[in-house]
């Protein structure tokens, strides 16, 4: 499957995937919590060996199906603190397709 399979796949699923805020989780909105809790398929995903986004969702009890972490998953090294943006193209490339192969049974799972 490449990207923009991967991307038709999307819009095809929807109504089955959805997005939520991340900061209302962080700050233990009780009404997102419960609506994420119910979600079949979670995936949560890190930048870095912090782990900031593992940590949140651990410590409010929500089950995941899978795990990514950039900095150990594929080797991406962040340049420093503060460098969200200094990327190369060949960087987002690389994440992205190895994200689109981690994913790829969940969209499968859901497209059923």
């Amino acid at each position: 499957m490449n990207i923009p399979q991967v991307r038709e796949k999307a819009k095809i699923l929807r109504e089955k995937i959805g997005i939520c805020s991340f900061p209302a989780l962080g700050n233990n909105i009780s009404r997102q919590i419960l609506l994420v809790k119910k979600i079949p398929h979670i995936i949560v995903m890190d930048g870095c060996h912090n782990e900031c986004s593992k940590k949140i969702v651990d410590r409010i009890g929500i089950k995941y199906g899978r795990y990514i972490n950039l900095e150990n998953d594929f080797e991406y090294k962040k340049l420093g603190p503060f460098t969200t943006f200094e990327y190369s193209e060949n960087d987002v490339k690389k994440i992205l397709s190895n994200v689109i192969e981690i994913i790829k049974p969940y969209l499968e799972k859901v497209a059923t």
